[in-house]
């Protein structure tokens, strides 16, 4: 593989004490490759799904308010990893990732978002909570041609379950499995434990 990859830091891990070392350990003992860090919405995006339980709010206001707490998580991440390049445009982005050497970027998805990509089969993203990070790294990881998409987690994915079934019990958000490119492989990592379920080529 010789192409970008794309990390999704997740939510839970934000307040983990051993965050800071345990990526750069990790991070350090993958190949040297172009890589797009995004971060999930943590105890942010947890408050606003409390919210919208106790008051109904409108499902796409939701989804858009919790779109821009993930601008707010990238800025944290880049604050956290201050040798990772922040970056909120897509076109320069896809500019930066030609760069040599390779370099780690803490992005925010916003601005990516308010295009209104499409996931690889054409369908649009629902702005609802079938969709989370998860999903988001995905489309980004097939706009850029990515080969993998990495998701850092704080459990294991078992090695019988499918991604159908991770997203059953809501290790991944119910849309991944239809949001997947063919060509990206997808790696689930206990970035607690080091424990990782490689799932190969998507359906």
């Amino acid at each position: 593989m010789s192409g970008p990859r794309v990390v999704k830091l997740g939510g839970s891990l934000i307040d983990y004490p051993g965050l800071v070392p345990a990526f750069r350990d990790w991070f350090l003992s993958q190949p040297l490759r172009a890589t797009v860090l995004i971060a999930g919405g943590g105890p942010f995006v947890d408050a606003v799904r409390r919210l919208d339980r106790r008051h109904a709010l409108e499902p796409n206001d939701v989804h858009w308010l919790c779109i821009r707490l993930l601008d707010a998580t990238a800025r944290l991440i880049h604050m956290l990893f201050p040798e990772s390049e922040f970056c909120d445009r897509q076109e320069d982005l896809e500019r930066r990732l030609r760069a040599v050497p390779p370099k780690l970027f803490a992005y925010s998805v916003e601005q990516f978002l308010q295009t209104r990509p499409r996931t690889p089969s054409g369908a649009p993203i629902p702005e609802d909570w079938s969709v989370t990070s998860d999903s988001i790294a995905a489309v980004l990881a097939d706009r850029i041609g990515a080969d993998e998409l990495i998701l850092l987690k704080s459990a294991d994915a078992a090695s019988h379950e499918t991604l159908d079934d991770l997203a059953r019990r809501g290790y991944v958000d119910e849309f991944l499995p239809h949001t997947l490119a063919r060509a990206t492989r997808l790696r689930c990592v206990n970035l607690r434990t080091g424990r990782e379920r490689v799932f190969g080529r998507a359906r």
